[in-house]
């Protein structure tokens, strides 16, 4: 795994994930962040690498530019606006640093039961193979009554996403379609 990103390119990052949320192109965020396509997709690889650590970065940052904001004196309305407006931003970033490290351990949780869960799965397949042979696996699934259910379901879930693919399709195809209603 690849060192934790520094804090400016946190905020890249951060402004990369942003903008891709909001439906940009990988070329429009590479072309309104002035730099190269690939460099984008390193962003997005680095915020799914260091998620915890960039949003830990930037909120520390945000908390710093607000205590700054909030500790010189105000002496115009405007400054006494932003420093209102700072206080608020403050409130809401301390209220939403537990819940950042809660959804990264919840998110954590479920990696790991996911990668326990498939290591068990191979460990297992592999267990029955050594017990069956290389084909004694097809053999049980077609003679056990176990297997059929289980190719049966199988074969459901098939029929369905095939199912679900052509209303997409026809979905899609009404969308594209011009309005002959209309004159």
């Amino acid at each position: 795994m690849s060192n934790p990103p520094t804090p400016r390119r946190c905020r890249r990052i951060l402004e990369a994930h942003h903008l891709d949320c909001q439906g940009l192109s990988p070329d429009a965020i590479a072309e309104q962040l002035r730099c190269a396509r690939s460099t984008v997709y390193a962003y997005f690889r680095d915020f799914q690498l260091h998620r915890a650590h960039i949003l830990r970065t930037v909120a520390a940052d945000r908390l710093a530019d607000q205590v700054h904001i909030l500790t010189t004196p105000d002496t115009d309305p405007d400054q006494h606006r932003q420093t209102v407006a700072a206080t608020r931003e403050l409130r809401l970033l301390l209220q939403s640093l537990p819940a950042i490290h809660e959804e990264e351990d919840r998110r954590r949780e479920q990696e790991l039961a996911a990668a326990t869960a498939a290591a068990e799965a191979r460990t297992r397949a592999l267990e029955f193979e050594t017990r069956l042979g290389p084909d004694g696996h097809e053999r049980y699934m077609h003679e056990s009554r176990a297997g059929q259910c289980v190719l049966g379901c199988l074969q459901c879930i098939t029929e369905f996403r095939q199912r679900q693919a052509e209303e997409q399709a026809k979905r899609r195809m009404t969308r594209t379609q011009p309005d002959q209603s209309s004159p």
